[in-house]
Formats: structure tokens, sequence, C-alpha cells
């Protein structure tokens, strides 16, 4: 009797322990908030010091080029979108083209990850040995062939339909870039920003393993963290259904921090909730611009501009907009800027200045109307300083009928996604404080 009230005792006691790892669970929605750091801070593992900012900036939009042809691919081969004559750099800007970077952990033990979060696409994906050697890892497995999470990749997969055999992907992208490796699940641990000293337990993840590439993969990230509304992303897989995110520049102040909020820490202010568009097997955010305005002018284009909406993609570092809109807002810039027009870097860079800071700053403000949200753009997001005094617009013409809105214009501003609601909310902020 006395050792059975003695066991009791060190079990009752045992619940009592404070924990500093906490179990996502989709029912009770528990949040956690990621921080994030932009590739190309001085803090980034990806950092390359013999850079210029200006050689960084020329870089971040060839990514951006590079990333709307994988877009493009995409939608061709869904026959949804025509993919336009624009000049081609992907032989120049090889997959290596995300921006935002999130640490977490894989396996037991716990194996480090620098991975960029993306909500363009679908699958979780970390590179193999030496990033992640699963064999190192006690907990984890392959997935069959004939699970029903293989199954699910559709023209993804290229495993035989046996049980026996290995599930196996391969992606092959728009610039030549091919990967290919084995879907299987492990243990994922977050560090949560606020607490350094709390970790949040994600439970067992499907994800793919890059175990091989083709010569011209020179990707440096260790993955990718897939926040679509697909079932292989992060959300699909944990059933959360809010989450925000908030971007500070990559050269703001040493220990600023982006960052990222999911389940009941998500920031989404309600009354400016834009409804999402739904487009049929497109698991992207889709939203409608109602009015682009440039100073007190409204832009005009043809109705049919926007049709599908505009994807909202942390992964992309330029907007893009499709020809239609593009040509009447460029112009309307030149009528409103006066100021000398020069060449820039890159042939993409279609609107350049030879400017002072002050004289960009009091450029004219840009302005996006949504249904239910206002959004300002200042001159700081709209124009990027390429060289020494050149300001280009860092909008770029569309490779395809399909726009995008990047990060660059969603710096310092806070962007929440309710997907019962199935709305995208956006308002300004000051992102180091929020």
């Amino acid at each position: 009797m006395a050792s059975t009230i003695f066991l009791f005792a060190i079990l009752l006691f045992a619940c009592f322990i404070p924990s500093k790892s906490l179990p996502i669970h989709s029912k009770n929605n528990h949040g956690f908030t990621l921080s994030l750091i932009h590739r190309d801070s001085p803090e980034s593992t990806f950092y390359n010091h013999s850079m210029t900012p200006y050689e960084r900036r020329v870089a971040s939009t060839r990514r951006s080029v590079t990333r709307m042809q994988q877009h493009s691919m995409r939608a061709k081969a869904k026959s949804k979108f025509k993919t336009l004559d624009v000049p081609d750099i992907s032989s120049e800007a090889v997959l290596d083209n995300l921006e935002y970077i999130a640490s977490y952990s894989i396996g037991t033990p716990p194996t480090k990850v620098n991975a960029f979060i993306d909500t363009g696409f679908d699958i979780i994906w970390t590179m193999g040995n030496p990033t992640f050697d699963p064999s190192k890892s006690s907990t984890y497995k392959k997935l069959s062939c004939v699970s029903k999470y293989c199954l699910g990749l559709g023209d993804l997969r290229t495993c035989p339909s046996y049980e026996s055999e290995p599930c196996t992907y391969d992606m092959t992208y728009d610039d030549g870039s091919r990967s290919f490796g084995v879907l299987g699940e492990d243990k994922f641990m977050f560090d949560d920003s606020y607490d350094p000293g709390k970790t949040v337990d994600a439970g067992y993840l499907h994800f793919g393993i890059n175990n091989e590439s083709s010569p011209n993969f020179k990707g440096n990230q260790h993955g990718a963290l897939a926040l679509d509304r697909g079932l292989y992303s992060l959300l699909g897989q944990l059933g959360i259904t809010k989450f925000s995110h908030c971007f500070v520049r990559p050269d703001t102040i040493e220990g600023s921090r982006s960052r990222m909020y999911f389940g009941s820490n998500a920031k989404i202010l309600y009354s400016f909730l834009v409804p999402l568009v739904q487009i049929q097997s497109e698991p992207l955010y889709f939203v409608e611009i109602n009015v682009i305005r440039v100073g007190m002018t409204e832009i005009e284009y043809p109705s049919y501009a926007f049709d599908g909406g505009v994807v909202i993609d942390t992964g992309i570092s330029n907007s893009m907009l499709t020809t239609a809109v593009y040509d009447p807002f460029v112009s309307e810039l030149r009528n409103q800027i006066k100021l000398p027009v020069v060449k820039g870097p890159l042939d993409q860079l279609e609107l350049c200045f030879q400017a002072t800071d002050d004289e960009i700053s009091q450029t004219p403000e840009v302005v996006l109307y949504f249904s239910m949200s206002t959004v300002y753009l200042s001159s700081d997001v709209v124009f990027e300083e390429y060289s020494q005094g050149i300001w280009c617009l860092a909008i770029l013409r569309s490779s395809s009928l399909r726009s995008m809105i990047g990060n660059i214009q969603m710096r310092n501003l806070l962007v929440g996604y309710d997907l019962q609601e199935n709305g995208i909310s956006f308002s300004s902020a000051d992102c180091n404080n929020v």
C-alpha cells in the first residue's frame, strides 16, 4: 500500500513539472512564433560578405525573375495562363531563390535545419546528408510507395506501386534544376522566438529528403518550410488555420527580427479581412486588387487584367504586375516623377532614376485598394537603390498573366491569414515592435 501511494505521489509530482516543450494539436490550436532572418541579413548563415548591398539587390531581383518563371511554368502546365516573351535569365539564376529563413530541428537526436519559408509551394523538404542524415535519426520512418501520402503526390510520385518500395518524388523546375529524393516522416521541433528556452513539439511531419540533384542545382538552402494550403504543407499537416507574418528590412539594426505567428498567436485584423479568391486545384493565396493609385491618379487597365486574383508569395522579393497593368503603371510614374531617367543594371528593371535619398522619398505614394483594405506603399518599398544614386522600381513586369505581391512590398506590413474565414488582412506596422 505504501509503495502504491509513493508511486502515485511520483506520478502526481511529474504532472506538475514545468515542460519547456509544448505539443501542437490542431484541436486546441496552440500558438507559437518563429523568428525569421532574411538571407541578406549579416546574421544569416547564407550572407555573402564579398557582395556590396547593390549586388545583393541585383541578385535578389534575379531570384525574383526565376521564381516568377517557376510559377509561370506551373501555371502553363495547368493551361490557365500563357507565358509571355520576356528576357530569360534562368541560366544566370539557379534554384536558390527563397528569402526568409526559419530554424527548426528534425529527428532524434535533433538536427538543426535552416530553411526558407514559402507560401508558394506545397512540400516541406530538406537537403540530405550532411544537412540531415536519416540513418542517424532513431525516429525517422520511410513512407511506403502505396501510402496515402505518397499516392497524394500525383505526378511528382516516381516509385512503382509496391508496398515494399519507399516513396520517391521528382521535382523539375523551369530553370532545369531537378530535385529528387525520398518522402518520409520524422519529429519536428520549433524554437519559440519569445522564449529562447522553449521548444514547440510539432510531432511527426511528412517531408522530402533531397538526396541528389542536377549539376546546376546550387541552392545554399537547407530546405523549405512549405506554407501553402496544400496537403503536405506545415499548415495542412498540423491543421493550422491561422497564421501571420511581419517582415523587417534585411539591413535593419542587429537583433531586429521578422516573425511568423501560428495558431492562437496569429495577429489578424478582421475589420480589414480581404476574401481569398478560390482557384480550382491551386493551393496558393490569391486576392483581388480593385484599384491601383499613383499619387492622386487611378491607373486605368483592362477589367480582365487581374482575373483570377493576385498571388501573395513570401518566397519572391519583387512584386510582379502583368503587362496590361504594368505598362500604364510605369507610364504614370514617369509622368509624375521629374527626375533623370537612367538605365538600370538589369533589363528587368525597366524604370530607374538618378536621385538622392531625399528626392526618392518625395516620389508619389503608390496605393493598392482591396475590397476591405487599403495598402499604402512608401517610397522605400516602391524603389530600391541598385547602384550609387541609381534607384529602380522594385515592382517588375510579370512573365505571365499572373501578378504577384512579393516580400519587399510586404515590409512593415502585418499580413494575417485565416483559412477558416477564407481571408487575408493587411495593416501597416512597425515590424521591429510587433
